[in-house]
């Protein structure tokens, strides 16, 4: 049996990384989508963009004896490299936007899906960082996103 948690988790890499692409009216098509953080340059130039779930802390307070609500705090890593029209943080404005329309959106940028199909009660943007300058190669950028659901039944 799938907790609570890994089905939240597995949807965010599996569902709403996986439709940021071109197709559905996104800036770019995701490359590289995991969980866990590889270093960017690990990374070969065909795996840019790319954005990995780095971790998944949670505040957990008990409802009941088999029941909580929790408030999940998502690190979302993001890279890019430079374009030869635009500069690296002009790129990395937009993998930003990108990643931010998905987790309110849905599949498709100006759809409204903030629970991920029932599976979060809501999301909540926190936190944006950014890597310094424009004379990199490469970019990159920390989210730090808020979930909050409710464990009921047997699932942890």
């Amino acid at each position: 049996m799938s907790s609570k948690r890994n089905e939240i988790l597995q949807y965010l890499k599996n569902t709403v990384l996986a439709n940021i692409t071109t197709g559905n009216g996104y800036n770019f098509t995701l490359a590289t989508k995991e969980r866990g953080l590889k270093h960017y340059q690990d990374l070969v130039d065909s795996e840019f963009p790319a954005v990995f779930i780095a971790s998944a802390d949670e505040d957990r307070k008990n409802a009941s004896t088999k029941n909580f609500t929790s408030v999940m705090t998502v690190y979302f890593i993001g890279y890019v490299k430079a374009d030869t029209a635009f500069t690296v943080q002009q790129e990395l404005d937009k993998l930003i936007e990108d990643l931010t329309n998905a987790l309110y959106d849905g599949a498709t940028v100006g759809a409204s899906d903030p629970t991920h199909g029932g599976k979060v009660s809501w999301t909540d943007v926190k936190k944006v960082e950014t890597d310094e300058g424009d004379n990199e190669p490469h970019a990159m950028f920390k989210m730090l996103v808020e979930f909050g659901y409710k464990r009921t039944g047997t699932s942890s």
